[in-house]
């Protein structure tokens, strides 16, 4: 069981607590349904919905903190993969160009950085 359970809203009176029994067939088809609202899942989304297909996006509930229960748009990528590892490499190349200046008269000496 998940620490972090789905929002549950009760249904409205005199529906069905299950969805499955309140819709339409043609509501529950979909010409695509993607698996997490990452750059790829909502790349695919965007672009078979412009051509006028009907689309689902399965995503785990928000957290600030994703794990194996909760999540949210953005993905591995975006939320802790390539992105926040490429703003880290970007920053740490100045590390040389800081160095660098010192010797042009700019800055003073590195201090270290301690959490």
């Amino acid at each position: 069981t998940s620490s972090h359970p789905l929002l549950h809203v009760p249904p409205p009176p005199g529906q069905s607590a299950d969805p499955r029994n309140n819709m339409a067939a043609s509501e529950t088809t979909y010409d695509l349904v993607s698996i997490g609202a990452g750059s790829g899942g909502v790349r695919a989304s965007r672009m078979i919905a412009k051509e006028g297909l009907k689309v689902a996006v399965v995503e785990l509930p928000y957290g600030l903190v994703s794990s194996a229960d909760v999540g949210g748009a953005g993905g591995t990528c975006v939320i802790r993969g390539c992105v926040p590892k490429k703003l880290l490499v970007y920053a740490s190349s100045f590390q040389a160009d800081f160095r660098d200046s010192q010797g042009f008269g700019w800055g003073e000496a590195a201090r270290p950085f301690d959490l």
